[in-house]
């Protein structure tokens, strides 16, 4: 077994508490001052960003309303049948709409809740970009794990190959098993080269997502740990601070806000004014007082409270559609990582058995005891076996990693963490 670790990525045992403290610096992670870095960095999260500021300013907007004072001013002249001359008059007057009660209110309310979604809509696609990095660098680290096991077994069959090819001179061995050698050595070589090539490519894809983000040389890990507490703790813990579904919850609050408005609509919002005049040059003047109160007749007010509603209702649903999406999501990941864990003690033992019997085998072919196509099956049992063994290892590490991540326990951005009260659950 202590030779299968060997050729994996370097290995550690990590400190159970530390995974819950969205604080500490693990081992098999880039540091946390780079992530926080890169993910703020990130073209959604930095678009969500600015959808705060565009909340802000469409609160103010809202609170102020469109209402403003409006100048008018007239001039005329008059000539009045059998009078001399002509008489200069003019009017000039100042008017404003005016929101009836409830109305404005309702406008800051809307202004709040679109806010409160715009700083909902960062924090998730915080989320969302740090899930998607977390998958990436683990695809990265499995790619690189994979490098490493193919690099040794490339070089445990060149091994046996030159072994093989010296008994031959000797007479010791047959120019069968010779070819036999040299096929398993170019087939462990040709792995080689595509698992090269996959890493290649993750190591792309990781950093022209996440500029900025530095490789390691190397990654260390550690024993995967056991998941405690059961699905329904989880998912309390979960849902207790889940920007996508109160990010949809906020949505739906604004738009049933705004059919609240659009039902105040119907009752049209008054001009007041007031205005002063002279007529017949100078020798009469008024002031007076005017209001002004427009007329539905169309339907056009009905219709858009109408639409407003039935906008609502869909709002209504999707919240109910995203919750649902959530739970599955929550216990879809409670599940792979409860079963990562399982899987990977599974494959520790098998990999224990097979690592051990192909020790046998190759001690069994140097007495004489087996031909060389019994040592290569069992070499190649060997090679897939650590093979699976490192696959189960990294996919339980990340798939804790991924629970604790939707628990925001890991990642947070550095406003959250600063505030992070939540007890941890181990």
């Amino acid at each position: 077994m202590n030779r299968i670790l060997t050729l994996s990525l370097m290995s550690v045992v990590m400190n159970s508490t530390a995974l819950a403290n969205p604080m500490v610096e693990r081992p098999d992670l880039p540091p946390p001052e780079l992530v926080a870095k890169v993910l703020e960095e990130n073209p959604a999260v930095q678009s969500a960003k600015s959808g705060i500021a565009l909340g802000e300013a469409n609160r103010r907007k809202l609170v102020s309303g469109p209402y403003e004072f409006n100048l008018s001013a007239t001039g005329q002249q008059r000539e009045i049948d059998g009078a001399r001359g002509r008489y200069d008059e003019w009017n000039v007057g100042i008017d404003r709409p005016f929101r009836i009660p409830g109305k404005r209110g309702l406008d800051s309310d809307i202004g709040d809740a679109g806010l409160n979604a715009a700083q909902l809509a960062y924090g998730d696609a915080y989320h969302e970009a740090a899930r998607t990095l977390l998958a990436q660098w683990f695809d990265w680290v499995k790619a690189k794990s994979e490098v490493a096991q193919w690099r040794a077994q490339a070089e445990l069959f060149n091994r046996q190959r030159d072994v093989v090819a010296k008994r031959e001179k000797l007479g010791d061995a047959a120019k069968l098993d010779t070819s036999a050698a040299q096929a398993a050595s170019a087939q462990a070589e040709a792995s080689l080269k595509q698992a090269e090539a996959r890493l290649q490519i993750a190591a792309s894809v990781l950093t022209q997502n996440y500029p900025g983000l530095q490789l390691p040389e190397n990654v260390t890990l550690g024993d995967p740990a056991p998941v405690e507490g059961g699905l329904e703790e989880w998912r309390a813990k979960i849902l207790s601070d889940n920007h996508e579904l109160e990010r949809a919850r906020a949505e739906s609050q604004q738009v049933k806000l705004q059919a609240d408005r659009a039902r105040y609509e119907m009752i049209p919002d008054p001009t007041v004014g007031m205005h002063y005049g002279s007529d017949q040059g100078g020798d009469e003047r008024y002031m007076g007082v005017r209001v002004s109160v427009p007329l539905p007749g169309s339907g056009g007010r009905r219709a858009d409270s109408q639409v407003a509603q039935a906008q609502a209702a869909i709002a209504a649903q999707q919240e109910a559609l995203t919750y649902r999406g959530i739970l599955n999501t929550i216990a879809t990941v409670h599940a792979a990582a409860v079963s990562g864990y399982s899987s990977w003690q599974s494959t520790r033992l098998a990999v224990e058995s097979i690592d051990q019997n192909a020790a046998k085998m190759a001690r069994a072919y140097e007495l004489g005891e087996i031909d060389l196509t019994d040592l290569l099956t069992a070499l190649r049992l060997k090679a897939e076996a650590a093979l699976s063994y490192n696959t189960t290892h990294i996919a339980a590490i990340e798939a804790r990693y991924r629970l604790l991540l939707d628990a925001h326990q890991l990642w947070l951005p550095q406003e959250m963490e600063a505030t992070k009260t939540h007890p941890d659950i181990k």
